[in-house]
Protein backbone atom coordinates (compact mmCIF):
# COMPACT_ATOMS: atom_id res chain seq x y z
CA UNK A 1 0.00 0.00 0.00
CA UNK A 2 1.35 3.47 -0.51
CA UNK A 3 2.82 5.12 2.26
CA UNK A 4 1.59 8.81 1.55
CA UNK A 5 -2.40 6.99 1.85
CA UNK A 6 -1.76 5.03 5.01
CA UNK A 7 -0.18 8.89 6.38
CA UNK A 8 -3.09 10.93 5.02
CA UNK A 9 -5.27 8.08 6.40
CA UNK A 10 -3.74 7.98 9.89
CA UNK A 11 -3.96 11.81 10.18
CA UNK A 12 -7.84 12.26 8.81
CA UNK A 13 -8.57 9.05 11.75
CA UNK A 14 -6.84 10.76 14.33
CA UNK A 15 -8.47 14.15 13.25
CA UNK A 16 -12.03 12.66 13.56
CA UNK A 17 -11.25 10.71 16.82
CA UNK A 18 -9.88 14.78 17.88
CA UNK A 19 -12.90 16.33 16.68
CA UNK A 20 -15.49 13.63 18.58
CA UNK A 21 -13.19 14.12 21.86
CA UNK A 22 -13.26 17.58 22.03
CA UNK A 23 -17.04 17.88 21.03
CA UNK A 24 -18.48 15.09 23.05
CA UNK A 25 -15.75 14.16 25.38
CA UNK A 26 -14.41 10.25 26.12
CA UNK A 27 -18.35 8.90 25.13
CA UNK A 28 -17.80 10.21 21.89
CA UNK A 29 -13.90 9.49 21.50
CA UNK A 30 -14.75 5.47 22.57
CA UNK A 31 -17.88 5.47 20.01
CA UNK A 32 -15.50 7.06 17.52
CA UNK A 33 -12.61 4.26 18.09
CA UNK A 34 -15.24 1.11 18.15
CA UNK A 35 -16.67 2.49 14.85
CA UNK A 36 -13.06 2.04 13.15
CA UNK A 37 -12.41 -1.10 14.71
CA UNK A 38 -15.88 -2.22 13.38
CA UNK A 39 -14.80 -1.04 10.31
CA UNK A 40 -11.66 -3.10 9.99
CA UNK A 41 -12.77 -6.48 11.36
CA UNK A 42 -15.27 -6.18 8.43
CA UNK A 43 -13.11 -5.35 6.09
CA UNK A 44 -10.92 -8.52 7.34
CA UNK A 45 -14.36 -10.79 6.89
CA UNK A 46 -14.38 -12.82 3.51
CA UNK A 47 -17.42 -12.06 1.29
CA UNK A 48 -19.83 -15.00 0.98
CA UNK A 49 -21.56 -16.63 -2.10
CA UNK A 50 -24.63 -14.34 -2.65
CA UNK A 51 -27.78 -16.29 -1.47
CA UNK A 52 -31.49 -15.76 -1.64
CA UNK A 53 -32.53 -14.07 1.92
CA UNK A 54 -36.32 -13.70 3.58
CA UNK A 55 -37.48 -10.87 4.73
CA UNK A 56 -36.54 -11.81 8.45
CA UNK A 57 -33.15 -12.59 7.54
CA UNK A 58 -33.07 -9.40 5.43
CA UNK A 59 -33.91 -6.38 7.86
CA UNK A 60 -33.29 -8.50 11.58
CA UNK A 61 -29.73 -6.69 11.42
CA UNK A 62 -31.13 -3.51 9.92
CA UNK A 63 -33.84 -2.78 12.20
CA UNK A 64 -31.41 -2.54 15.57
CA UNK A 65 -28.82 -0.21 13.33
CA UNK A 66 -31.45 1.80 12.30
CA UNK A 67 -32.62 2.34 15.67
CA UNK A 68 -29.47 3.31 17.24
CA UNK A 69 -29.17 5.01 14.37
CA UNK A 70 -31.92 6.81 14.90
CA UNK A 71 -31.28 7.72 18.70
CA UNK A 72 -27.46 9.18 17.82
CA UNK A 73 -29.03 11.37 15.14
CA UNK A 74 -31.50 12.33 17.82
CA UNK A 75 -30.00 13.52 20.65
CA UNK A 76 -26.33 15.25 18.58
CA UNK A 77 -29.17 17.11 16.78
CA UNK A 78 -30.34 17.68 20.13
CA UNK A 79 -26.66 18.97 21.56
CA UNK A 80 -26.52 21.60 18.32
CA UNK A 81 -29.77 22.87 19.66
CA UNK A 82 -31.74 21.62 16.09
CA UNK A 83 -35.24 22.33 16.40
CA UNK A 84 -37.20 19.63 16.92
CA UNK A 85 -38.57 19.56 13.91
CA UNK A 86 -35.44 19.15 12.10
CA UNK A 87 -34.64 16.36 14.88
CA UNK A 88 -38.03 14.98 13.56
CA UNK A 89 -36.78 15.27 9.68
CA UNK A 90 -32.71 13.99 10.41
CA UNK A 91 -34.76 10.48 12.03
CA UNK A 92 -36.86 10.78 9.18
CA UNK A 93 -34.36 10.68 6.13
CA UNK A 94 -32.20 7.91 8.23
CA UNK A 95 -35.76 5.65 7.78
CA UNK A 96 -36.36 6.42 4.66
CA UNK A 97 -32.36 5.11 3.62
CA UNK A 98 -33.50 2.24 5.77
CA UNK A 99 -36.20 1.16 3.63
CA UNK A 100 -34.41 2.10 0.32
CA UNK A 101 -31.21 -0.14 1.22
CA UNK A 102 -33.91 -2.83 2.25
CA UNK A 103 -35.10 -3.09 -1.13
CA UNK A 104 -31.68 -2.94 -3.04
CA UNK A 105 -30.87 -5.68 -0.43
CA UNK A 106 -34.22 -7.90 -0.97
CA UNK A 107 -33.00 -9.95 -4.03
CA UNK A 108 -29.48 -11.55 -5.02
CA UNK A 109 -27.65 -8.94 -7.83
CA UNK A 110 -27.07 -11.19 -10.85
CA UNK A 111 -24.93 -10.25 -13.75
CA UNK A 112 -26.81 -7.90 -15.82
CA UNK A 113 -27.18 -9.55 -19.74
CA UNK A 114 -27.40 -6.03 -21.51
CA UNK A 115 -26.47 -2.13 -20.46
CA UNK A 116 -30.11 -1.66 -21.14
CA UNK A 117 -31.00 -3.55 -18.20
CA UNK A 118 -29.01 -2.71 -15.82
CA UNK A 119 -29.53 1.09 -17.02
CA UNK A 120 -33.82 0.29 -16.64
CA UNK A 121 -32.78 -0.42 -13.02
CA UNK A 122 -30.45 2.18 -12.31
CA UNK A 123 -34.00 4.68 -13.57
CA UNK A 124 -36.75 2.37 -11.82
CA UNK A 125 -34.60 2.56 -8.62
CA UNK A 126 -34.11 6.22 -8.51
CA UNK A 127 -37.91 7.08 -9.47
CA UNK A 128 -38.98 5.00 -6.77
CA UNK A 129 -36.72 6.60 -4.13
CA UNK A 130 -37.97 10.11 -6.20
CA UNK A 131 -41.79 9.11 -5.77
CA UNK A 132 -41.41 8.30 -1.74
CA UNK A 133 -39.74 11.40 -0.85
CA UNK A 134 -42.02 13.65 -3.13
CA UNK A 135 -45.27 11.74 -1.47
CA UNK A 136 -43.93 12.32 2.13
CA UNK A 137 -42.37 16.02 1.80
CA UNK A 138 -45.94 16.84 -0.04
CA UNK A 139 -47.90 16.31 3.32
CA UNK A 140 -45.82 18.92 4.79
CA UNK A 141 -46.69 22.57 5.15
CA UNK A 142 -46.22 24.07 1.74
CA UNK A 143 -44.68 27.64 1.01
CA UNK A 144 -47.38 29.68 -0.04
CA UNK A 145 -46.47 33.10 -1.74
CA UNK A 146 -49.86 34.48 -0.85
CA UNK A 147 -49.76 34.07 2.35
CA UNK A 148 -46.02 34.98 2.65
CA UNK A 149 -46.82 38.33 0.77
CA UNK A 150 -49.81 38.86 3.32
CA UNK A 151 -47.32 38.86 6.14
CA UNK A 152 -45.02 41.00 4.48
CA UNK A 153 -47.16 43.42 3.55
CA UNK A 154 -49.35 43.44 6.79
CA UNK A 155 -50.07 47.05 8.12
CA UNK A 156 -48.20 47.95 10.68
CA UNK A 157 -49.60 47.65 14.37
CA UNK A 158 -51.24 50.43 15.91
CA UNK A 159 -52.95 50.34 19.52
CA UNK A 160 -55.10 53.18 19.68
CA UNK A 161 -57.33 52.36 22.49
CA UNK A 162 -56.39 48.62 22.95
CA UNK A 163 -56.52 47.17 26.61
CA UNK A 164 -54.38 45.42 28.57
CA UNK A 165 -55.01 42.08 27.56
CA UNK A 166 -55.64 42.56 23.88
CA UNK A 167 -52.06 44.52 23.94
CA UNK A 168 -50.80 41.58 25.58
CA UNK A 169 -52.34 39.51 22.24
CA UNK A 170 -50.81 41.82 19.81
CA UNK A 171 -47.29 41.23 21.41
CA UNK A 172 -47.23 37.70 21.56
CA UNK A 173 -48.71 37.98 17.75
CA UNK A 174 -45.20 39.97 17.35
CA UNK A 175 -43.16 37.52 18.65
CA UNK A 176 -44.31 34.81 16.63
CA UNK A 177 -44.10 36.68 13.35
CA UNK A 178 -40.77 37.82 14.17
CA UNK A 179 -39.64 34.06 14.73
CA UNK A 180 -38.72 34.98 18.21
CA UNK A 181 -39.59 31.11 19.00
CA UNK A 182 -36.88 30.14 16.17
CA UNK A 183 -34.16 30.58 19.29
CA UNK A 184 -36.59 31.42 22.74
CA UNK A 185 -38.74 29.09 24.33
CA UNK A 186 -41.52 30.54 26.19
CA UNK A 187 -41.24 28.25 29.37
CA UNK A 188 -42.27 24.96 27.19
CA UNK A 189 -43.38 26.40 24.32
CA UNK A 190 -40.80 26.11 21.77
CA UNK A 191 -38.11 23.91 20.62
CA UNK A 192 -35.08 25.72 20.44
CA UNK A 193 -32.48 26.45 23.13
CA UNK A 194 -30.04 28.63 21.34
CA UNK A 195 -31.26 32.01 23.41
CA UNK A 196 -32.12 32.34 26.70
CA UNK A 197 -35.54 30.54 27.60
CA UNK A 198 -37.94 34.16 28.18
CA UNK A 199 -40.43 31.67 30.63
CA UNK A 200 -37.61 30.14 33.09
CA UNK A 201 -35.69 33.13 32.46
CA UNK A 202 -38.72 34.74 33.76
CA UNK A 203 -38.04 37.95 31.67
CA UNK A 204 -40.84 39.84 33.21
CA UNK A 205 -39.14 40.48 36.50
CA UNK A 206 -36.95 42.80 34.26
CA UNK A 207 -37.72 46.36 33.40
CA UNK A 208 -39.40 47.73 30.73
CA UNK A 209 -36.47 49.73 29.67
CA UNK A 210 -33.98 47.00 30.03
CA UNK A 211 -36.30 44.44 27.85
CA UNK A 212 -36.41 46.97 25.08
CA UNK A 213 -32.91 47.42 25.25
CA UNK A 214 -32.07 43.87 24.98
CA UNK A 215 -34.78 43.88 21.91
CA UNK A 216 -33.07 47.07 20.47
CA UNK A 217 -29.29 46.84 21.16
CA UNK A 218 -29.33 42.78 22.04
CA UNK A 219 -25.00 42.96 22.26
CA UNK A 220 -24.56 45.74 24.78
CA UNK A 221 -25.31 43.49 27.92
CA UNK A 222 -25.27 39.58 27.18
CA UNK A 223 -27.70 37.25 28.82
CA UNK A 224 -25.61 34.90 31.89
CA UNK A 225 -24.46 32.16 30.14
CA UNK A 226 -24.54 33.33 26.79
CA UNK A 227 -21.66 35.07 26.10
CA UNK A 228 -19.70 32.94 23.37
CA UNK A 229 -18.98 34.62 19.81
CA UNK A 230 -21.64 32.31 18.58
CA UNK A 231 -24.44 33.18 21.01
CA UNK A 232 -23.77 37.17 20.55
CA UNK A 233 -24.04 36.92 17.12
CA UNK A 234 -27.28 34.96 17.17
CA UNK A 235 -29.59 37.84 18.18
CA UNK A 236 -30.66 40.32 15.60
CA UNK A 237 -29.99 43.69 15.55
CA UNK A 238 -32.37 45.40 13.10
CA UNK A 239 -35.48 45.38 15.46
CA UNK A 240 -35.09 48.93 16.25
CA UNK A 241 -35.75 49.71 12.57
CA UNK A 242 -38.53 46.92 11.62
CA UNK A 243 -39.99 47.12 14.95
CA UNK A 244 -42.89 50.40 14.98
CA UNK A 245 -43.12 52.14 18.69
CA UNK A 246 -46.75 50.52 18.99
CA UNK A 247 -45.19 47.02 18.11
CA UNK A 248 -42.04 47.37 20.26
CA UNK A 249 -44.30 48.50 23.50
CA UNK A 250 -46.93 45.71 22.29
CA UNK A 251 -44.19 42.79 22.55
CA UNK A 252 -42.68 44.51 26.08
CA UNK A 253 -46.20 43.94 27.42
CA UNK A 254 -46.54 40.39 26.00
CA UNK A 255 -42.85 39.91 27.90
CA UNK A 256 -44.10 41.77 30.71
CA UNK A 257 -46.28 38.70 31.31
CA UNK A 258 -43.42 36.07 31.31
CA UNK A 259 -43.08 36.11 35.27
CA UNK A 260 -43.78 33.03 37.67
CA UNK A 261 -43.97 33.50 41.32
CA UNK A 262 -43.79 29.97 42.34
CA UNK A 263 -40.05 28.83 41.15
CA UNK A 264 -37.01 30.92 40.95
CA UNK A 265 -35.85 32.50 37.83
CA UNK A 266 -33.60 30.32 36.07
CA UNK A 267 -30.48 31.66 33.74
CA UNK A 268 -27.64 29.84 31.29
CA UNK A 269 -27.91 27.61 28.22
CA UNK A 270 -30.10 24.24 28.41
CA UNK A 271 -27.86 21.83 30.14
CA UNK A 272 -25.71 24.42 31.73
CA UNK A 273 -28.29 26.48 34.21
CA UNK A 274 -28.47 27.93 37.78
CA UNK A 275 -31.11 29.73 39.18
CA UNK A 276 -30.96 33.15 40.86
CA UNK A 277 -30.33 31.28 44.27
CA UNK A 278 -27.38 29.64 43.53
CA UNK A 279 -26.25 33.47 41.67
CA UNK A 280 -22.81 34.91 43.68
CA UNK A 281 -24.18 38.04 41.50
CA UNK A 282 -27.52 38.05 42.54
Amino acid sequence: MNIDVVIIGLILILSALYALFNIFGVVGLGCGIALIVTYFVLLKLRPQKPKEKSAFQNIKFKVPFILILGVIIWFVAGKFNFPIWWQIEFVAFAIVGFCFFTLLDWKTLTVEKSASAWIMRLLATYALASGIFITATAQLPQFDPEFELAKLNKPPLVLGDAAGPEVIAAGREVFQNNKCFNCHKVFWEGNSDRGPNLGTKQIGLYSTDYIKEQILDPRKKQSPGFDDPKSIKAMPTYYDEDLSEDELSALTSYLKTLRDPTHMPVEGKFGNQWTWWDDPDI
